[in-house]
């Protein structure tokens, strides 16, 4: 095995931060696809939640999770 040189030590951290990309990419389509099954509007629900985390309670993030959106506000719901 040859040793590694600058450059090929670098590149181990640029794949994991690609790879930890992935897993939020996931993350966030998975959230968004939730929102839309709850009968939400995805963007607006984008909206409403990113309005709202800055100043929201770390201890309570399951507020912000589509089915308790949906039943706060159902103005968010798509229409038909």
């Amino acid at each position: 095995m040859m040793p590694k040189t600058n450059r090929e030590e670098s590149i181990p951290s640029l794949e994991r931060s690609v790879k930890g990309c992935g897993w939020r990419a996931a993350a966030i389509y998975s959230l968004l696809g939730t929102a839309q099954l709850n009968g939400l509007n995805v963007e607006a629900y984008l909206h409403h939640v990113l309005e709202r985390l800055p100043d929201h309670p770390v201890n309570r993030v399951d507020e912000l999770l589509p089915w308790a959106i949906a039943a706060e506000l159902p103005s968010l719901r798509m229409t038909a």
